[in-house]
């Protein structure tokens, strides 16, 4: 009984027609990166999807998206010298996760003999910004 003939992986998934289509339009999105950076690469600019001749990109935030957006049809005829296949580009600022939230610090509590310090030293005083200051730091940490 013969063996069955073996394939390496590579040549198994170059039969696939589904993987042809697959590698074929990865190499559409990279080369279409290349001409990006080619043409504005200070706008450092990432290629994220090419569906139905809409161009996804990503800027890194929304600042930039908008000065793309102004910058549209310029970035979009030097493409068609290349890509005639892109129609209209999208820009999307890329997506950070929010700010982590601060710990938590406890209020730390002025001890009750240097607050009567601060009171007599703040009933000392003439009238001043000084002397308002103290008495407000003093009513704020008693009450």
């Amino acid at each position: 009984m013969p063996l069955p003939i073996q394939l390496s992986a590579r040549d198994w998934l170059d039969q696939s027609p589904d993987y042809r289509l697959a590698m074929q339009h990865v190499d559409t999105l990279l080369g279409i990166q290349s001409t990006l950076a080619r043409i504005r690469p200070e706008l450092r600019l990432v290629v994220v999807s090419l569906k139905e001749g809409l161009l996804t990109l990503q800027t890194p935030n929304a600042a930039s998206a908008a000065r793309c957006r102004q910058s549209e049809p310029s970035i979009r005829s030097a493409l068609l010298q290349e890509w005639p296949e892109v129609k209209t580009i999208r820009f999307t600022p890329q997506r950070t996760a929010g700010r982590p939230k601060r710990p938590f610090v406890p209020k730390r509590r002025i001890p009750p003999d240097a607050l009567g310090r601060l009171d007599a030293l703040g009933a000392s005083l003439e009238d001043s910004p000084l002397r308002d200051a103290l008495r407000r730091l003093v009513a704020r940490q008693r009450g």
